[in-house]
């Protein structure tokens, strides 16, 4: 997944400037795994619902995301390099 697709489907679940959890089920498991691989890719923190069922963890905890924060409006998954508030 190149940049500006990954900003196109970003910005297909978005509500203004923010991204709207509810509309993170109208992608594809596959686009959802396409975006995850493009954020580890470029060692940002993921929001957790972004994460299709069936992900493969292992090698998403071998790429160190190991730690899980709950914020204020998303979960996230990120590694510990990675403040998240």
């Amino acid at each position: 997944m190149k940049k500006r697709e990954f900003n196109k489907h970003m910005k297909s679940i978005c509500t203004g400037k923010f991204l709207d959890i509810k509309k993170i089920p109208t992608l594809s498991d596959e686009i959802r795994s396409d975006m995850v691989y493009f954020i580890v890719r470029n060692r940002c923190p993921i929001v957790a619902e972004l994460i299709p069922e069936g992900f493969d963890w292992s090698w998403l905890r071998c790429m160190a995301y190991m730690h899980k924060t709950t914020g204020k409006d998303y979960n996230w998954i990120h590694t510990s390099e990675n403040r998240v508030k």
